[in-house]
Formats: C-alpha cells, sequence, structure tokens
C-alpha cells in the first residue's frame, strides 16, 4: 500500500474504490467510471494529479494526503497520474534583484561573504531580496561588509533606502545567525556580526576593535578578550550589553559558551489554566512583558517552587494591581491574562507597594507572633552558631558572635530574633547598637545578621578590599562599584546565607548587603539626570542604594537603588515611573546600569517606554534618556489609531531645553506602511500644554507608490489600484488624532499626508486627507509645462489665470477612484487657448480641444503618453493655386499630426483634395515650424502642389478631354471663350479645345473656332475635319465672321482639301462678280479675232 493510491466513487472513502499504482491512467482505464471520484487516499510520498478531461487535459489539481472530499473537482475526473511526489526543493541561498518587487537581473548567494562589483549584478543595483526560511543576509553599502547596513529574514519587495546602494553582502543560515550579536556601535548600532557557539578568534571577526555592544541571548555566555588567541583582560557577558565601558572598541578574540540553569531553577508561568499550553521557566528577577516568551497578557497559571514568591503586576513597568503567590496556582484568577509584568523573588517576601498613587494598596502579610522563650536552648542557637562568614568582592571575612551587653531575644514559630549592643571585627572595625542576629529554629542554622555602621565604605573598600584583590578585579570594582561607595556616608549592613528581603531596606543576597538611605541626586548616574531635568525633583527625594557582595570565591556583586517617581518633565506628556540602578560584573559602566521606564502621553495614547542615558555622566555633564517601546516586539501599531501603519523598533529619546517645557522629545522607529518597510524618518510635534493635541510627523524621501500608500492607509477598502501608479516621493504624513498646531501651522484632525511626485516629466506637489473607511483625496499643482519649437512657446499647460501650473486631482473614495488635471491649454505662442480638465492616468491624459476661437486647432485631439505629447487636427481650409495662369480654387483636408516633447519636436502633415474630379492626397511631409493658421498650411501645400500635382494636372487639361472641359467649367469659368483661352494656354490642341467648347460649353463649330482667333487655314481645317461643315459653311464663315478676303478664303478651302470645283462653286456663291480666279491656260497666237458683242460687261 505504500506506493499505491486508492479512489472512491463517494466522499469519505465510500463506494466503489480503485486502487492504482504509479503510472498513467485515462478515462477508459477508470474502473470507478468517468466523472464519478469523490475522494481518495494518498500515502506519504506519492501524489496523485486528476485532469478534468480525458489524455490528462483540462484543469489539473494534485493531492498529496488522504482527501475526503476533492470540492470542486467531485464527480470532474476523466484521467489520472499517480506519481511518487517530487521532493521539495531546498532554497540553495538568498536571491538579490536588480529592480523592486523581485524582478530583472538577479543573483543567488550562499552562505558567505559576498562583494557584489564581482558579481553578475552589479554594484549598486540591488532593490529586493528572497530569503528563504531559515535564513539571513546583511546588505552593506561598501565592499568588505562595511558602511551601512540592513538585514532581512524574509523576502523584501523593496529593501528601502539603501535601494541601489548595495555593494557586499553576508548570507547566513539556520543558527548561523541565531547566536550572540556583536555590534559595531553602542546601543546596537553600526554594523552586526552575529557568531554562533564556539571559539572566534581575530581572523573571524568582522570588524575585531570596533565591538561596542553586544547581544546574548539566553542560554548563552560571552567572553571578550582583549588579545587574540583568548588571552589578556576579559569581560564575561550573559545578556544585552548596549554599552561595553572600558572595554569599549578592545575586543580582540571571542568565546561563546553554553550555560544552563539548573534544575527547577525559578518559576514556571503557563498560558492556559490547570499548568496547561505554552510555558516559560523564569529564574529570579524582573520581567517585561517583553520579556515574557508566553507573550503580553497571557498568563493563566503559574507552578511557584518552594521559598519563592511571584508576583504579578497588572501594567509593565510594575505597576497597577499586584498580587502575589508563593505557591503552585492552577488559576489566578482575577489575574487571568491580565499580567504585564512580574517579579520572582527568592523567599516570602511582602507584597510590593504599587508606584501610581491611586491605585490601592496591598495588605502586607502578617508577621509572625512572638512566642515564649525557652532560654537555655534558644540561647544555645546562638552559641551554636559562633561565627559566621561572608565574601566581599570574592575576599573572606569572618565576623564572630561577640555581643557586649544585655542580649534581648525574641521567639516565633520557626525563628529567634537576638538584639543587643555588639562589637564588629574587620572589615568594619566598629561597636554597634544594636546588633539584630536571626535564627531559624530548624537545622542547619540559617541566619540573618543586621547592623548600622556610621562610618562611609572608603576605608573599607580602600584598605581591605583593594589590596587583596586582583587588578584586572579591582579594576571593575573600580568602574562600577566606586562611584558608589563615594555616596556612603553610614551603612546598614545586613549579612545572611540566604536571599530574602527586609523590610525597610528591601532585597538582600546570600552574603553581605550594604545599604544607604541618599538623596536621590547624590551619586551618578542620578545625579547627571537631575541636572538635565530639575524636574524630577531627585534632590527632594530619598533612596535606598545597595551594595551587594554573594558568597563565593568569584566576583559576584551587584549595585541596586530603585526610586518611584510618578514625576512630568515640565509636561504631562512625558511622565517619569521610575528610576533603576542594577550594576553587576557584566555590566560596562555605571550608566549602563541605569533603567528608566516612562510614559509618552500624547494624542490618544499613552506609549509606555523603558531605557537608559546617553552623555557624558561627569561635573555638570548633560545625558540624555532614551527608551524603547515597551511591548512584545517593540512595535507601535496603528499609531493613534490609524490603521495600515506600523512604527517597528519605536524609541524615544528625551534631552534639556533652556525653554519651557525643559524636554525636547524625538523619536525613532522602522516605517511599514501596509506590509512593506517605508525609508525614513519619525517625529513627534508635541503641544506640552495639550499633549493630547500632539501630532506624529512621518517622513520618506523615498516615499512609496500611491496605490500601495492609499491601499494601506485604507485597509483595502478603496479599490486603490485605479489610482495612477507613481511614487510620492519626499512623502509626509501627519498624524493629528485630535488636530494641533506646530510651528505656526494648524492640522485639523485626522492623517494628512503630502510629497512631490513626479507626473509624465514634469513636478507636482500633492497634499490631501485620508479617513481610514471613506478614503479621500490628493491634490496640488503641476509644475507649468512649456514646451517650445520653431523659436516660439509652441504648447503651454497651466492654471486658468496662466501664472502657475495645472491643478492635478486624485481622488480615492468608494464613488470614484482616479485622478484629473484641470487648467488651461496655450498654443502657439498665445495664439490660441483653452480650459481643459481630463482624466489622468499612469502615463498621461488625453483631452479633445474644443472649437470657438481655435483656429485650425479647433476639434484638435491631444494626448499626453510619457512625456511625449501628441497633437493630432485636421481642418479644411480653402487654397488657391495657380493653373496656368489662373488662380483656381481648391477645398483641401490636412491631416496634422505633432508630436512634441522636453527635447524634441515633430511635425507631419497630410492634404486631401480633389482635382478634375479625382481625390489625390499629399504627403504626410515632415514640416519643421509649426502651423500657426489656415495660410501657413495653404502656403505649405501649394509648394507641394506645385511639385507634386500641377505637372499631371496640366498634362490631363492639355489633353482637352470631356472631364477636363466639365471640370474647367465648373470650377475655373463657365465663359467658352474664356475657357477656350485657358485650354490654349495650357497647351491643348486646337481642334480638341474646339470639341471641348462645343460638347461642354455648347458653343457651334463656328464660335469655337472664332474663340481660338484661328488662321484661316487652320480654321477651315477644324471645321471641315473636326465638325464636317461644307465648304460653303466654312467659306461663309472665313468670309463673313473671320473677314478673310477671298484669295485667303479660297486658300483655306483649298488647303482643307476641298475639290477644286466645289471650291469654286463656294467663292462664286460667296464673293460673286468680284471673284475672278487666276487661271493659267496656253492659247495659240492669234492676230486679230473678231468677237461677237454679246452684252455690256457690267451686267456679268
Amino acid at each position: 500500500m505504500g506506493r499505491e493510491v486508492t479512489v472512491f466513487q463517494n466522499v469519505n472513502f465510500a463506494g466503489k474504490s480503485q486502487v492504482l499504482t504509479v503510472g498513467r491512467y485515462d478515462v477508459k482505464q477508470l474502473a470507478i467510471g468517468n466523472d464519478a471520484l469523490s475522494s481518495l487516499k494518498v500515502p506519504a510520498g506519492m501524489e496523485a494529479i486528476l485532469y478534468e478531461n480525458a489524455k490528462f487535459g483540462g484543469r489539473k489539481i494534485a493531492f498529496a494526503a488522504d482527501t475526503s472530499n476533492v470540492g470542486d473537482f467531485n464527480d470532474k475526473t476523466s484521467s489520472i497520474e499517480v506519481r511518487e511526489k517530487p521532493p521539495a526543493r531546498l532554497p540553495t541561498g538568498v536571491t538579490l534583484y536588480v529592480d523592486a518587487g523581485f524582478a530583472g537581473k538577479s543573483v543567488t548567494l550562499g552562505v558567505g561573504h559576498h562583494n557584489l562589483a564581482a558579481l553578475g549584478v552589479g554594484d549598486d543595483a540591488i532593490s529586493s531580496v528572497k530569503v528563504p526560511q531559515g535564513w539571513r543576509v546583511t546588505l552593506f553599502t561598501d565592499a568588505e561588509a562595511r558602511g551601512s547596513s540592513v538585514s532581512f529574514a524574509a523576502d523584501s519587495a523593496n529593501i528601502g533606502q539603501l535601494s541601489d546602494k548595495i555593494s557586499s553582502a553576508i548570507v547566513e543560515r539556520g543558527e548561523a545567525w541565531a547566536g550572540v550579536a556583536l555590534y559595531e556601535n553602542d546601543h546596537f548600532g553600526g554594523r552586526e556580526q552575529r557568531i554562533a557557539e564556539g571559539r572566534h578568534d581575530a581572523a573571524a571577526l568582522q570588524f575585531k576593535g570596533s565591538i561596542s555592544s553586544v547581544k546574548v541571548p539566553k542560554g548563552l555566555q560571552v567572553s571578550l578578550y582583549d588579545q587574540t588567541g583568548f588571552a589578556g583582560r576579559k569581560l564575561v557577558l550573559t545578556t544585552h550589553a548596549t554599552t561595553l565601558g572600558s572595554f569599549n572598541d578592545k575586543t580582540a578574540s571571542v568565546k561563546v559558551e553554553k550555560v544552563s540553569l539548573p534544575e527547577a531553577a525559578g518559576a514556571t508561568i503557563f498560558v492556559d489554566v490547570n499548568f496547561a499550553g505554552k510555558s516559560q521557566v523564569l529564574a529570579p528577577g524582573r520581567y517585561e512583558a517583553a520579556q515574557l516568551g508566553i507573550g503580553d497578557e497571557a498568563l493563566s497559571s503559574v507552578k511557584v517552587p518552594k521559598g519563592m514568591t511571584v508576583t504579578l503586576y497588572e501594567h509593565s513597568g510594575f505597576r497597577g494591581r499586584s498580587v502575589s503567590f508563593t505557591a503552585d496556582t492552577s488559576n489566578v484568577g482575577d489575574f487571568n491574562d491580565k499580567t504585564s509584568s512580574l517579579v520572582v523573588t527568592k523567599g516570602i517576601v511582602a507584597t510590593p507597594v504599587p508606584p501610581k498613587p491611586e491605585a490601592p494598596k496591598p495588605v502586607p502579610p502578617k508577621p509572625d507572633t512572638p512566642g515564649p522563650l525557652d532560654p537555655q536552648a534558644d540561647l544555645g542557637r546562638l552559641k551554636d552558631l559562633g561565627e559566621v562568614s561572608f565574601d566581599l568582592f570574592s575576599l573572606p571575612f569572618t565576623l564572630p558572635v561577640q555581643f557586649t551587653g544585655t542580649i534581648t531575644a525574641s521567639a516565633f514559630d520557626k525563628s529567634i530574633a537576638y538584639e543587643g549592643a555588639a562589637s564588629i571585627s574587620a572589615p568594619f572595625r566598629t561597636s554597634v547598637d544594636p546588633l539584630a542576629i536571626t535564627l531559624s529554629k530548624a537545622d542547619p542554622i540559617s541566619y540573618v545578621f543586621k547592623f548600622a555602621t556610621p562610618k562611609g565604605l572608603d576605608d573599607l573598600m580602600l584598605k581591605d578590599v583593594r589590596p587583596n584583590l586582583p587588578g584586572e578585579l579591582w579594576t571593575i570594582v573600580d568602574a562600577v562599584v566606586m562611584p558608589f561607595v563615594e555616596v556612603y556616608a553610614n551603612s546598614v549592613v545586613v549579612i545572611a546565607d540566604d536571599e530574602g528581603s527586609d523590610d525597610d531596606l528591601g532585597d538582600y543576597v546570600d552574603g553581605i548587603t550594604l545599604f544607604t538611605t541618599v538623596k536621590g541626586d547624590t551619586f551618578q548616574p542620578f545625579r547627571a539626570l537631575q541636572a538635565t531635568f530639575p524636574a524630577l525633583g531627585l534632590d527632594a527625594r530619598t533612596v535606598v542604594l545597595a551594595i551587594a557582595s554573594r558568597r563565593g570565591g568569584q566576583l559576584l556583586f551587584k549595585v541596586q537603588a530603585e526610586l518611584l517617581l510618578n514625576a512630568a518633565l515640565g509636561t504631562q506628556a512625558v511622565v517619569f515611573r521610575s528610576l533603576a540602578v542594577d550594576v553587576d560584573r557584566q555590566t560596562a559602566s555605571v550608566a549602563a546600569g541605569l533603567t528608566a521606564t516612562f510614559e509618552l502621553n500624547i494624542g490618544n495614547e499613552q506609549l509606555e517606554l523603558r531605557g537608559g542615558i546617553e552623555g557624558e555622566i561627569g561635573q555638570g555633564g548633560k545625558v540624555t534618556v532614551w527608551g524603547a517601546l515597551d511591548a512584545a516586539d517593540g512595535a507601535w501599531e496603528d499609531p493613534f489609531g490609524f490603521k495600515g501603519i506600523t512604527i517597528t523598533g519605536f524609541g524615544v529619546q528625551l534631552s534639556a531645553t533652556a525653554t519651557f517645557p525643559f524636554v525636547a522629545i524625538g523619536a525613532r522607529g522602522g516605517i511599514h506602511i501596509g506590509d512593506g518597510l517605508l525609508g525614513g524618518e519619525i517625529g513627534l510635534l508635541i503641544d506640552p500644554g495639550t499633549p493630547q493635541n500632539s501630532i506624529l510627523r512621518i517622513e520618506s524621501p523615498e516615499g512609496l507608490d500611491i496605490p500601495r500608500l492609499i491601499g494601506a492607509l485604507t485597509n483595502d477598502a478603496i479599490d486603490a489600484s485605479k489610482l495612477i501608479a507613481v511614487q510620492i516621493k519626499d512623502l509626509l504624513i501627519h498624524i493629528a488624532p485630535n488636530g494641533g498646531t506646530s510651528a505656526g501651522k494648524t492640522y485639523d484632525p485626522g492623517l494628512e499626508l503630502g510629497g512631490k511626485v513626479d507626473l509624465w516629466g514634469w513636478k507636482a506637489e500633492l497634499k490631501g486627507k485620508v479617513d481610514y473607511g471613506s478614503g479621500g483625496a490628493l491634490k496640488g499643482k503641476l509644475d507649468p509645462i512649456k514646451l517650445s519649437a520653431g523659436g516660439i512657446d509652441f504648447l503651454a499647460i497651466t492654471d486658468v489665470a496662466g501664472s502657475g501650473g495645472a491643478s492635478v486631482d486624485v481622488e480615492f473614495t468608494a464613488s470614484r477612484q482616479g485622478g484629473s488635471i484641470d487648467g488651461k491649454i496655450v498654443l502657439v505662442g498665445g495664439l490660441y487657448s483653452q480650459s481643459i480638465k481630463a482624466e489622468m492616468s499612469t502615463s498621461g491624459f488625453a483631452v479633445d480641444l474644443q472649437s470657438g476661437n481655435m483656429g485650425i486647432y479647433a476639434q484638435a485631439k491631444l494626448k499626453l503618453n510619457s512625456g511625449v505629447f501628441d497633437l493630432r487636427f485636421g481642418p479644411t481650409i480653402g487654397v488657391n493655386v495657380d493653373i496656368a495662369g489662373r488662380s483656381v480654387g481648391l477645398s483641401v483636408g490636412c491631416q496634422v499630426a505633432t508630436t512634441i516633447s522636453k527635447s524634441a519636436f515633430s511635425q507631419g502633415v497630410g492634404f486631401a483634395f480633389k482635382i478634375l474630379y479625382e481625390n489625390k492626397s499629399i504627403g504626410p511631409v515632415q514640416v519643421s515650424v509649426p502651423f500657426r493658421t489656415a495660410e501657413d498650411l495653404a502656403q505649405e501645400f501649394t509648394k507641394w502642389f506645385k511639385s507634386q500635382i500641377l505637372g499631371p494636372v496640366l498634362d490631363v487639361l492639355k489633353a482637352a478631354g470631356d472631364t477636363a472641359f466639365k471640370w474647367v467649367k465648373e470650377f475655373v469659368t463657365p465663359v467658352a471663350q474664356e475657357a477656350a483661352k485657358f485650354f490654349q494656354d495650357v497647351g491643348a490642341k486646337s481642334e480638341d479645345i474646339a470639341k471641348g467648347l462645343v460638347n461642354t460649353f455648347g458653343t457651334t463649330a463656328e464660335q469655337a473656332v472664332k474663340y481660338l482667333n484661328l488662321g484661316a487655314d487652320e480654321a477651315a481645317k477644324i471645321l471641315k475635319n473636326t465638325f464636317g461643315k461644307s465648304a460653303e459653311e466654312v467659306g461663309k464663315f472665313l468670309k463673313d465672321v473671320g473677314g478673310y478676303t477671298d484669295s485667303a478664303v479660297n486658300s483655306a478651302l483649298s488647303g482643307a482639301g476641298y475639290a477644286a470645283n466645289e471650291v469654286a462653286d463656294v467663292m462664286g456663291d460667296i464673293f460673286g462678280g468680284s471673284w475672278i480666279p487666276h487661271v493659267d491656260i496656253p492659247l495659240p497666237h492669234v492676230d486679230h479675232v473678231d468677237v461677237p458683242v454679246i452684252g455690256h460687261i457690267d451686267d456679268y
């Protein structure tokens, strides 16, 4: 069955079935039938692919596990393929892309260090990155993993501010980056290197000699050495160190080792009641929500080992209501899912007093009631104790029990308390009264010694500790303990063999704890804080300072002090809640041991922050306070309630100013809009008098494309995909939940944004408001568009007044998603102008010009596409052309196509017209000078007509056909005589002209010949040959119309080809007796002839 798939006719593996081994099964091989499969069983490692059609065609779907209902494929399967499931393709590395959105050229990098200049993608080119699960990549702006850096452990479609600036990368996988993080700058700034468990000598450190802060995950211990080969001075860290004090920039080699807490070393907290669900073991200490692996407000039950106490607090910063547990509790009751901070302590402790005065004070537990003494037994235990030992900064001391007077003893259920005057030996060398000793009744004897000494600790440290402490250990003590020793004018000493808590002084250790009570500004770094922020009033508050040294030969000590303040820094916008010092051997400096908790009350939010201080701690030194958001992930989500925005790693810096409110507030954090990281900065514009009117300011030079931005800010309630897809740069967002005023500018309640966009090559500044539910609009002005050609401003788009740029409007509401441009277009240096309004797209806009006063540009179509204007218009103009000396009018249709951009101008024109009843066209031809008027077009047409059209037209006219005569009569002249002259001018034959005049103009043949002004000979020939006129008709025309002489007529008729006798008859008929033809007749010689007289000659 391991490689067999079973298919079933019904759902839930029922009905007729068929077992299929590896192979392909067409419809005829399916025993359960065609379109019958409803469920199937697929063993691990196998895969079944169902096809909708026979022969493995149509839609398909794959199944790799048992499926009781194939859903949409139910009763639709016609062929099946069974195969072994292909093994999952393991990622081979991190892939870097040249373009955003995982596009463009790419390269895949395996584990290691890579300089990108040597790879195919090139230097300063990377814009997006794909990171497989369990991998990590750190990108650097300079080669050799130097310069600014950013790290990714997941895919990023846009790497933000460092886009196109990356020169090198470090790729790590799995545990390689889950270990210790070394940082080049303090507070985890600058370059980062992750190192796993093991030994890392100088060659393995990317910035050896420049390490300034370290992050140490729980369960690891880091040893820093100031010499290579793990030699020289050593600093051991088991927790994060924001600074390294004297070890700053000194590390030459590093060891990373695992450390483990002994079993049952702490309390166990659970997500669910009855000790179920996710859990976490906590050693004694103080824990904020960010340190709780189970999450904030998630705790439901707790297991508390014997001798320990767990105190739960409702708010972060150990504030609000609290409750304590000293035994296993399967349900924390009213505190279920309400815990935001907690304290785990050894011993049974009194319930702490909450810091906020308005919170109810818990009732402290009742003390043991004294009982009767058994003098012999009870005093005997004191004698049996004899002396106690302790270690002061790893140096052993013994304190004998030396009461010098009356001892007062009190017996309790579990302990005996002794008091009396006593002599205290080295290292204190003093007498005290009283010395209080508490001994347990149970064996072995457990004890607590407590006494006060009027002396400071200088002598003790300088005479008893320093001379006997190795130099490297004294260096540590000198750096982080002696600054506190200096303020001890007197002290209360507690020596105990176990941890516990004193009702008046606080916690003590299993060793010696030295308490003193001083003014809050007595010691550093509190003193520097008071000097910087006098409003804290530390000079008027007292604080208990404790220096504790644990038992053992190792240097195990800590210095602690905590002061609850609830003090506003000149404005309720910033309220300090507490200050605490917690210094131990692993603390690099006094300043590094300070923890400040404060609230930022701005807008409609109360942000809890926890941090420390930076700056010069010394005489008159000013410091700044920094704090990170006290949330599980340090993220400020939906600031002021505005969706779509998350500020990750949100932090605040407080510094002093000379004017009210005497505090300046800076902010930092990573800006996420939607699912993307936005490179930029944040700022807080705080109204100190009315903090609720404060404003969050987000600035991003790189910006974000408009659809992505609006989609995120409206939670995709608006279809932003229809908006112009352009980047809005120099993005500025103001979030003012209640409105407000800053730097003289008033902000209405809500979210305002603005920025610069590049619209098709021209800049525009947009501003507007966004509402989470209903959308909004961005409005602004486009730079004036002015494009020149032919020495003039050919095209300009401005505002209606002509003094600025056109208005642009991007609207994103439920009813409309789009943009428009509104302004005025001016053409040909101001000759024409018209207001326009058009819908915008990502590439441009289009608009149809109206008629009005637009001249030849009336009805023009203007389109802008990616910075290039396309202007098309087609006026019809009247043009007079010269044909054979006559002006002939033509109706000419023009088609002009103009393209113009900032760098180029192109204009083509085509002409269409009719002549001689035929459609003709010219072009398109290129013209370098923009057309202004119809006369410009006519002039251009005339030029091309003369060169391309006139010759063929003259040829047609010269042929003098019927079409030519008809056209001339209609378009040139209706007068036959003028038409005759026109055709003669174009060179037509006389007989063709005459025929055309008769046929088209309706003249007689004689009139046609007359209009031609021909000689007698040519006239006679045309009349005879073309029109078939008789000799008599021609002769009469020549005589009567032409006025020719008899000889000319006789000659013309004869030349035309009439017969001689016909000519003679006609001549006689026309010219009568006056016509005597000349005939040469040869006659014989006769001397005399008698001729009879018939009549008088005149009668002939």
